[in-house]
């Protein structure tokens, strides 16, 4: 990220990334999660992904494996915290002054197992098996010009023949038609693809009658159990192929070298890398508030936009001193969050509204939204504030200060700002908003107040998303354009 040069030139680290990668999955559930180990793996070829256009599209792909990653947890949920609960426990308001049981069937959560295997094996091909192409390829073409020998090493075997009438030993050698590293990709690609079908076949017994089979934990076992050895095989070479290339001193040297020379003529990549990042960070943050309920429970609980504003903050702390105050606030607003979340999940534990404790309740709920709202405004302008510091440092407005064009400049982003809060104090209005009208001590003549509650909450956190991604959008455009580089 800034320029420095990692232990062999990341081959040290890259087998701490394979080894979150070998082992099956259990439909969803990655007993090691996957995402760390391509986060492992963008760190460990990132200096190579510098000075090879090959290895960077597979950096690339790795960064969007990182997304599907993520995304399967987001399902596994969707699926387990809501499907399920429905399915047994979940209270429905019906009117009155009682709860009723949910009405979600089994097959509901058989078919949406089956759904999101299958899409997400889909996705991990499309963008898993290019990746490692690049990445090997990248190899190939660094080592044919940076001497690398370990890499292209093939498989000798040796065998002898004696003539029986004349005594005489003759020794054939044979050499196999592919390299290490093509018998690596070859390997990865077989066992992307043995995964993802072992994933699925089980789930395929859904499709005959709309529910699990009474065997399907059996098939998962067995299919876990015969894929194990093809994965563990690939763990074994990947470690030995990494523990061949630190060994060829030659190319690591030739590598790192390389690397150093050209981090040296380009030290702007890397602040624009560690600004352009940090940025997105606060877009992905914008995502993560995205209103959707389910059963008046959100699906992405706001608490983790306070975290990624934290991540953004400690990552950009060298440029702004306002990121002691960002994360201060962040954290609060975090913490205020998460206990808004589990309070609206312990007010939905009550199976009657007849009793104070559950009125009581209500009002505690309705108290920590609305605190909850003001902490996520105040949060933001003191982000905004610090994106400010950044802009005025790293774009052409630290250029014209006794300009005409640096007031133009300012009233450019102050009028993206603007429109930021704005969008900020809507946001959270909103969720007050959703709050009030979806409980049933709120009373309205008007229907479509509750009726439309949550579809008015999220297009106006869509509206938000798009504002915010526009506005970020810009300054990371204007960082760009003052450094002229595109990454």
């Amino acid at each position: 990220m800034n320029g420095k040069l990692k232990k062999s030139i990341g081959f040290s680290l890259m087998p701490f990334a394979f080894l979150f990668l070998f082992e099956p999955r259990y439909t969803l559930v990655d007993p090691l999660p996957d995402f760390i180990g391509y986060i492992l793996l963008c760190a460990a070829i990132i200096n190579l992904a510098d000075i090879s256009p090959r290895i960077y599209e597979a950096f690339l792909g790795f960064r969007r494996a990182i997304l599907v990653s993520l995304l399967k947890y987001v399902a596994l949920y969707m699926l387990y915290s809501f499907v399920s609960e429905s399915a047994a426990t979940a209270p429905v308001y019906d009117g009155t002054d009682e709860w009723v049981v949910g009405a979600f069937h089994e097959s509901e959560m058989a078919v949406g197992i089956l759904l999101f295997v299958f899409v997400f094996g889909l996705f991990e091909m499309v963008v898993l098996i290019p990746a490692y192409r690049s990445f090997f390829e990248g190899m190939l073409s660094l080592g044919t010009y940076n001497d690398g020998t370990a890499i292209y090493l093939k498989k000798i075997t040796k065998r002898e023949k004696i003539d029986k009438k004349t005594g005489r030993k003759t020794v054939f050698v044979r050499e196999s038609k592919r390299n290490l590293t093509e018998k690596a990709y070859f390997l990865t690609a077989f066992m992307i693809f043995s995964q993802i079908i072992g994933n699925i076949l089980p789930e395929l017994t859904t499709l005959g009658t709309n529910t699990s089979s009474e065997f399907i934990v059996h098939m998962r076992i067995l299919l876990i159990v015969l894929i194990l050895p093809v994965s563990i095989t690939w763990l074994i070479k990947m470690l030995g192929y990494c523990a061949r290339v630190r060994k060829d001193t030659v190319f690591i040297d030739n590598l790192s070298q390389k690397y150093v020379s050209y981090s040296s003529q380009n030290p702007d990549l890397y602040t624009v890398r560690r600004l352009v990042t940090g940025i997105s960070t606060l877009i992905v943050a914008s995502a993560l508030c995205l209103n959707l309920y389910v059963n008046d429970v959100k699906v992405i609980p706001t608490y983790l936009f306070g975290i990624t504003v934290i991540l953004f903050a400690i990552t950009l702390r060298k440029h702004s001193k306002k990121w002691i105050s960002v994360t201060a606030a962040a954290a609060l607003n975090a913490i205020l969050s998460a206990i808004l979340h589990f309070a609206t999940k312990k007010f939905y534990s009550y199976t009657s509204l007849s009793n104070l404790e559950a009125y009581n309740a209500y009002n505690v709920l309705v108290g920590l939204s609305i605190a909850e709202s003001v902490l996520f405004v105040l949060s933001f302008i003191f982000t905004l504030v610090m994106v400010w510091d950044i802009y005025k440092k790293h774009t052409d407005i630290c250029f014209s200060r006794q300009q005409k064009s640096y007031k133009e400049e300012k009233a450019h982003f102050i009028k993206g700002t603007v429109a930021c809060v704005l969008a900020t104090v809507f946001m959270a209005l909103a969720n007050v908003y959703y709050v009030y009208a979806n409980h049933p001590y709120f009373i309205t003549n008007v229907k479509w107040v509750v009726e439309y509650s949550s579809v008015i909450v999220l297009g106006i956190s869509l509206v938000f998303i798009g504002v915010l991604i526009y506005n970020l959008g810009n300054v990371i455009n204007s960082i760009k354009c003052h450094y002229k580089l595109d990454i």
